[in-house]
């Protein structure tokens, strides 16, 4: 853990591209935060959806297959977000099982 104090994951992709890539699931799932307008909102006020975005561009660069990588972004703030937990742990869990 103290590799992730000192440089954020969008960095460390290439890095340690081994452990990432045999990875069997991954789940990335940021609110949003952007330009206003009807396709974008503008509710993350830490930017943390561009982190995730990074993150999710450095798997692909690393070679991570797609399948293996739920990414999503969502019309939400920080706060009361538990609604979201039974998504990942499904998509977890089938993920995993196989």
């Amino acid at each position: 853990m103290q590799d992730g104090v000192r440089r954020p994951g969008r960095r460390r992709c290439p890095r340690c591209g081994q452990c990432r890539r045999s990875r069997r699931a991954v789940w990335v799932s940021q609110n949003l935060y952007g330009s206003p307008g009807p396709a974008r909102r503008t509710r993350d006020e830490w930017f943390l959806d561009l982190g995730a975005e990074a993150f999710r561009a450095g798997l692909e660069r690393i070679g991570v297959p797609a399948d293996r990588v739920a990414f999503e972004l969502f019309d939400a703030t920080h706060m009361a977000i538990d609604y979201r937990y039974p998504l990942a742990l499904a998509w977890l869990a089938d993920r995993l099982s196989r």
